[in-house]
C-alpha cells in the first residue's frame, strides 16, 4: 500500500475559490477604488489642479492608477484585497503556500499567474 501514496491526491489545508465568490470579491474590490478615488479627487487633489486634465481619457487613467495603487499596497501588505477579506480568500501558490514578494507584485498586476489561486481561509 505505501507504493501508491506518491499516487494519491494531496491533502491541502485550504480549497480553491469558487467562480462566484471570485466575482463578488471583484465587485466590492470595484467599489472600494470608486470610493477611495473619489475621495483622492475630492479631498486631496485640489479642484482648481484637476480642472485642465477632465478629460475621459486622463480620468481613466486616474482610476488605472488608483486600481494598481491599490492592488500593489494591499496584496503586498495584507496577501489579499479588501473585498477578499471580507469574503475569507486569500492569493497563495498551488500547494498552499504564501506568496513571495515578486509574486504579490505579479499577483496585484496579473490575476492568475505562475500557479498563484484565490483560496478560502477557514
Amino acid at each position: 500500500m505505501d507504493a501508491l501514496q506518491e499516487f494519491e491526491e494531496p491533502v491541502f489545508k485550504y480549497q480553491q475559490t469558487g467562480i462566484l465568490k471570485k466575482n463578488i470579491a471583484g465587485i466590492l474590490d470595484t467599489i472600494v477604488i470608486f470610493i477611495i478615488a473619489d475621495l483622492l479627487a475630492t479631498l486631496v487633489i485640489p479642484v482648481g489642479f484637476l480642472g485642465p486634465y477632465l478629460n475621459s481619457v486622463k480620468i481613466a487613467l486616474y482610476y488605472l492608477i488608483v486600481f494598481i495603487l491599490y492592488r500593489l499596497v494591499s496584496i503586498s501588505f495584507l496577501s489579499s484585497t479588501i473585498g477578499m477579506r471580507l469574503l475569507r480568500c486569500q492569493y497563495m501558490h498551488e500547494g498552499n503556500l504564501k506568496l513571495t514578494t515578486k509574486e504579490k507584485i505579479l499577483a496585484a498586476l496579473m490575476v492568475y499567474i505562475n500557479g498563484i489561486r484565490m483560496y478560502n481561509l477557514k
